[in-house]
């Protein structure tokens, strides 16, 4: 099994001392958000620049950590409680 991690919960950190703390939990794979509901704080200046790409690939490459999704997905769904129902799993 691989262990992942999304990197926005630690948009606090710059980027090497986020993966290195992967490194320390031993987190294999990351998934970057890159857009909608993401500021994507650990690609800045990528599209722009060839030399930060490779920089930033042979970051991850050095630390054995690859990359499990860039993601551009929209916030999570926000249901009412009375839209749910609580009905018995049947066979």
């Amino acid at each position: 099994m691989c262990k992942g991690l999304v990197t926005d919960i630690l948009v606090y950190m710059p980027f090497e001392e986020m993966l290195d703390t992967c490194v320390d939990q031993r987190i294999e794979t990351l998934d970057f958000g890159c857009g909608n509901w993401s500021d994507a704080p650990h690609l800045d200046g990528l599209l722009g620049s060839a030399a930060k790409r490779k920089q930033f690939l042979n970051e991850l490459k050095v630390r054995g950590i690859s990359i499990a999704a860039l993601n551009c997905s929209e916030g999570p769904i926000v249901l009412e409680m009375e839209d749910l129902t609580m009905e018995p799993l049947t066979d």
